[in-house]
């Protein structure tokens, strides 16, 4: 994943471990959140992607 999303990720798995260690939350239930919350955010980046991809693409190759 990009590197904004990984920091994040690691961000939301310590979350759901302080949840879990806590007893505020079972493993599974905070594992799905972190799983629901990273993959919001994946999609986003990735439709941020999409919408710039050809213009960089098009950059990137004029810089060679």
């Amino acid at each position: 994943p990009p590197i904004s999303v990984w920091n994040e990720y690691a961000d939301e798995l310590n979350v759901a471990a302080d949840n879990v260690m806590s007893n505020k939350s079972d493993a599974a239930t905070a594992l799905g959140a972190v799983q629901k919350r990273v993959q919001w955010k994946f999609d986003r980046v990735n439709r941020r992607w999409d919408q710039v991809k050809e213009k960089r693409l098009a950059e990137w190759d004029a810089q060679r």
